[in-house]
């Protein structure tokens, strides 16, 4: 089944929030090194540090899922990482996240 025009405009900005959510969730960890430097419990080089390997890591990660993937995967991967709701989704797009949200969960049985 092929994606019509809204499906696809919907589905992108839903990934471009589940980006800007998931992004800001995870800057806080950058957040919070600012504030032990700020206390001189770390130094500026540590500083350095966290804000490069954020950068080259986690940010970087976190575009490539949510913009370079295909926007029902990018829109599904959000609702599993929780940065974005069902409910937020158009019951037309719905039916095309049934089957990625499904072998989500089918994964996360056979972790231990």
């Amino acid at each position: 089944m092929g994606l019509g025009k809204t499906q696809m405009k919907h589905l992108r900005e839903l990934a471009s929030l589940a980006y800007e959510r998931d992004l800001e969730r995870s800057l806080q960890t950058v957040s919070n090194s600012f504030k032990e430097w700020e206390q001189g419990i770390i130094s500026a080089r540590d500083l350095n540090d966290v804000i490069h390997e954020f950068h080259n890591g986690r940010a970087r990660e976190l575009y490539n899922t949510y913009t370079l993937n295909d926007p029902v995967l990018s829109v599904a991967y959000g609702i599993r990482q929780a940065v974005l709701d069902i409910s937020e989704v158009n019951e037309d797009c719905k039916v095309l996240l049934q089957p990625i949200l499904t072998a989500f969960n089918k994964q996360s049985q056979f972790k231990a």
